[in-house]
């Protein structure tokens, strides 16, 4: 498994955040460790933004300086993850509209349901928009 970072993540079946993983071993080891004093609210910030990951602190701190500018590693898996939530979710909301069709072709009333479908996959778009968007941002930086 080369590389500086052992594996994959694993993705929990029920969306969420990847499950951590540890960083691969590197000949000689890790020998160098880094401090820093912070505020309480660059402490809180510090804090926040790892456990939305589902990664250490030093695991972010670790890719976010190796990265540069570019979208962590992190930070990647977690983008797949909202996307394939987000494709379950567009799979569901396409399935009830279908069987929402087919009720109003069939009696030819269209039901109640159909408006609270509709701006559900609205939502769901919005979702997506912003999902493309994040990942272009780190496409291009990648360039």
């Amino acid at each position: 498994m080369g590389g500086r970072f052992a594996g994959e993540a694993v993705v929990p079946e029920s969306g969420g955040v990847p499950m951590r993983r540890r960083l691969s071993k590197q000949k000689g080891g890790r020998t160098q460790r880094a401090e820093a004093r912070l505020t309480e609210e660059e402490y809180f910030e510090v804090r926040r933004r790892p456990a939305e990951l589902g990664v250490s602190v030093a695991r972010l701190m670790v890719e976010s300086t190796l990265m540069g500018d570019r979208q962590t590693v992190s930070e990647r898996r977690a983008l797949v993850t909202a996307f394939l939530a987000a494709r379950r979710q567009v799979a569901v909301a396409a399935t009830n509209l279908n069987q929402l069709a087919k009720v109003a072709n069939s009696t030819g009333r269209v039901p109640e349901e159909v408006a609270e479908a509709a701006e559900r996959m609205e939502r769901l778009g919005s979702v997506l928009d912003d999902a493309a968007e994040r990942l272009s941002v780190s496409v291009a930086s990648r360039r």
